[in-house]
């Protein structure tokens, strides 16, 4: 697990990279192809032409007037009436006015019917006639081909004619064509149409255009003169109501009298002012009458007192009666003195008594006198109170009728005054609309008229091949990952190592013999070559990771998971290159099937294992060499046609390799595909390192697992995994920067130079 973590944390950007390097022939072989067919269908696309025009509208604000400025509308103020021209532009109506002023019923672009049939036509048309016919053999009417829709997909309508149905299709198509926009930021309405001819395409914007302002003024005089027209008749029931206001308040002046003053700039009533009067004069005369009877409760007090003194000089009894009170207070101080002076019997005393007693009898009388004055006062006061408070109730009886038909007379009034105002604002509106039906215009102006357009709009071939290089891309990227899905086979060592937890012990170039020379040779015929360096590596791996037993040859085990995938020539040219070293190496040939051997070494296929085996030859007698490299090579022999697996198991071989291990530093056995059969099984337990060889990018992973699944069921532990035939320009490519093998061919094909002399 954490070696398969570790080669998914290697997915980097530099792995990307390499990928897309790698397959950069698929990248551009598809692209390529998409661009080309983008081209070509483009090629055979007719070109369209798009005519342009720009119109302003005025819009009409809250005040009745127009706004035409293209500047700022107002916050979505205006937004639904530019939405409504938008719709009166693409409106059917509109359409169908422009189809039959320029009789484009008989123009092949717009009417279907009029184009040269196409294959896909003939060929419905040849299905249609035949569903018929069956249906008609067979009397089966669901057989039969249903017709077909007009061109906006909506069924005839019935009861229309046929050239209703024709002008109809054409409306749509037209329409179809035609595009209205605004910005939403001004009063300005963007129209283009577009045709396969820049003249058409002009021509038909143009009368659109014009029939779009022609319709406005039509229909504006249209109202205006209907406007007009109900004006007229509604004057005439105005004029009729304003006279009916003005007689119903002519006949109620007659029929109730309302008297009427201006007082201080203001119409008052006769009876509120008398009402006014009379309540002022009430309460003068409730003021007197409190006065007289507070005067007679004052009288009668100072006659139930005897003719006390008064102290009130403006009491009514203060002027009658001074004089008398004068006299009596004159006589009661003589009459003290006298009393005094000559006692109450003496005769002048009883005198002045006689005086006082004489001058309380008139001033009593005189009192008497005064009260009844007073009474006959309060009660004049009181009368002339009641009749004032009778009048005040009378006049406001009268007050209330008069204020009655007064409200009256000012509803009839306010009624007459109020037709009189709606007539003459009907008279106004009737002279403005009279005047407006003669001075109609449209409620917008085209900027410029539509010009033929110089160069087409569609197709759009920038843009569309644009598309087809991004849709390229997108279909190199899955053809890629289709691809590289597809790959079963081994390429990065770190995927081996994650994939199996074995290590890549070294990568053996893809190197083919030249000039009849054997491959395996090339270790020592070109010793500098990637392939001898990559030989060599590997052995060196083998030697620092297995180090042989004290006097005993190193046994190393070269399998592979299937045929032909390299390891007969690795296990010679391991040998060579050993060999070259100094190391005595021993090479056997343990293919019962395909001995393979002696088309890498200079020897006879006879004798070999089978005749050591079999006790027919000593293993001396077998034993060959190899004259270019000197290499040991024991062959398989004759006679092993049936295939004596036996030859391998223990007592058999034991014996051979016993003999052999003490001569011999390398003892190579080049054994057959594992995957294949069981003979490198028995082999690998004699072996002090198995070799598992995969070719790159071939074998797959699943075959290499299960070879790999028999060794671990017999208790084999490989060494390693060697890779061969390696393609390094393209290993490079699956590494990007991180893999060395990319530098080998410049490495090894540097050749240093002489040394110079030096005197």
């Amino acid at each position: 697990m954490l070696a398969q973590a570790h080669y998914e944390d290697h997915l980097n950007l530099g792995r990307v990279l390499a990928t897309l390097w790698r397959r950069k022939l698929l990248i551009v072989a598809t692209i390529g192809g998409t661009v080309l067919l983008a081209m070509v269908g483009i090629g055979s696309i007719t070109p369209r032409y798009t005519a342009e025009t720009l119109l302003v509208v005025a819009i009409p604000d809250s005040r009745g007037t127009v706004s035409g400025s293209s500047s700022d509308p107002g916050p979505g103020r205006d937004e639904p009436m530019l939405r409504t021209q938008v719709e009166i532009l693409r409106s059917a109506s509109l359409a169908l006015q422009v189809v039959r002023s320029l009789g484009l019923v008989s123009d092949p672009e717009f009417n279907q019917a009029l184009r040269p049939p196409t294959v896909l036509g003939m060929a419905w048309g040849a299905v249609t006639t035949w569903r018929s016919s069956l249906a008609d053999l067979t009397g089966f009417a669901w057989i039969a081909a249903k017709p077909l829709a007009d061109a906006d997909g909506v069924p005839p309508v019935a009861g229309t004619s046929g050239a209703m149905m024709e002008e109809q299709r054409v409306m749509g198509e037209l329409l179809h064509h035609l595009t209205v926009d605004n910005d939403g930021k001004s009063f300005a309405l963007h129209v283009s149409f577009e045709s396969v001819e820049p003249v058409k395409a002009a021509r038909i914007l143009n009368e659109l255009t014009n029939t779009y302002l022609k319709n406005q003024v039509d229909a504006k005089y249209q109202a205006a003169t209907s406007a007009a027209k109900w004006l007229d008749r509604k004057l005439i029931d105005l004029r009729q109501k304003q006279l009916d206001a003005e007689r119903a308040v002519q006949e109620f002046r007659e029929r109730s009298v309302v008297n009427e003053v201006n007082s201080g700039g203001s119409v008052s009533s006769l009876s509120s002012l008398e009402i006014v009067n009379l309540s002022r004069d009430l309460t003068e005369a409730e003021a007197a009458r409190a006065h007289a009877e507070s005067e007679l409760r004052e009288a009668r007090s100072i006659g139930e007192s005897g003719g006390g003194s008064v102290t009130s000089t403006s009491s009514p009894l203060s002027l009658a009666t001074q004089n008398l009170r004068s006299q009596l207070h004159s006589l009661e101080q003589r009459r003290a003195e006298l009393s005094t002076r000559y006692g109450d019997k003496y005769p002048a005393v009883l005198a002045v008594a006689a005086d006082i007693a004489q001058t309380r009898t008139a001033l009593s009388n005189e009192i008497g006198h005064v009260n009844a004055a007073l009474s006959t006062q309060v009660r004049i006061e009181k009368s002339r109170e009641d009749a004032i408070r009778h009048s005040i109730q009378a006049l406001q009886t009268e007050y209330q009728h008069n204020n009655r038909s007064t409200i009256e007379l000012r509803q009839l009034e306010n009624e007459a005054t109020a037709a009189r105002n709606v007539l003459q604002t009907f008279l106004t509106e009737s002279f403005k609309t009279s005047a407006l039906v003669e001075i109609q215009q449209a409620d917008a102006r085209v900027l410029a008229p539509a010009e033929p357009p110089q160069f087409p709009s569609a197709p759009n071939k920038r843009v569309l091949i644009g598309i087809a290089i991004i849709g390229g891309t997108v279909l190199a990227l899955v053809a890629i990952i289709i691809a590289e899905s597809l790959e079963s086979g081994l390429r990065d060592p770190d995927e081996v190592e994650a994939q199996f937890g074995l290590p890549v012990l070294g990568m053996i170039p893809n190197h083919r013999a030249k000039l009849g020379r054997r491959q395996s040779q090339r270790a020592l015929l070109d010793p500098r070559s990637v392939f001898a360096e990559s030989v060599r590596a590997v052995g060196t791996v083998i030697n620092v990771t297995e180090s042989a037993p004290h006097d005993s040859a190193l046994v190393i085990l070269v399998t592979s998971a299937l045929p032909r995938e390299g390891k007969t020539t690795l296990a010679a040219s391991l040998a060579r290159i050993m060999t070259h070293a100094g190391e005595r190496v021993l090479i056997i040939d343990c293919d019962l099937r395909r001995p393979a051997l002696t088309n890498h070494f200079d020897v006879l296929a006879r004798p070999g294992l089978t005749e050591i085996l079999d006790g027919t030859l000593t293993t001396d007698e077998a034993l060959q060499v190899d004259g270019l490299s000197g290499v040991h090579v024991l062959t398989m022999g004759g006679g092993c046609e049936e295939f004596h697996t036996e030859f391998f198991r223990p007592g058999t071989f034991d014996r051979l390799m016993a003999s052999v291990r003490d001569r011999y530093n390398v003892i190579i056995l080049d054994c057959p595909p594992v995957g294949v059969v069981n003979d490198s099984l028995l082999l690998a337990k004699m072996s002090d390192a198995v070799v598992l060889a995969v070719q790159w990018g071939v074998t797959p992973r699943a075959i290499v697992r299960a070879a790999l699944r028999k060794l671990k069921t017999a208790k084999v532990q490989p060494l390693g995994v060697v890779l061969t035939k390696v393609d390094f320009s393209r290993q490079a490519g699956y590494r990007f920067a991180g893999d060395p093998s990319g530098y080998f061919g410049a490495y090894f094909s540097h050749r240093p130079r002489p040394a110079s002399r030096i005197n």
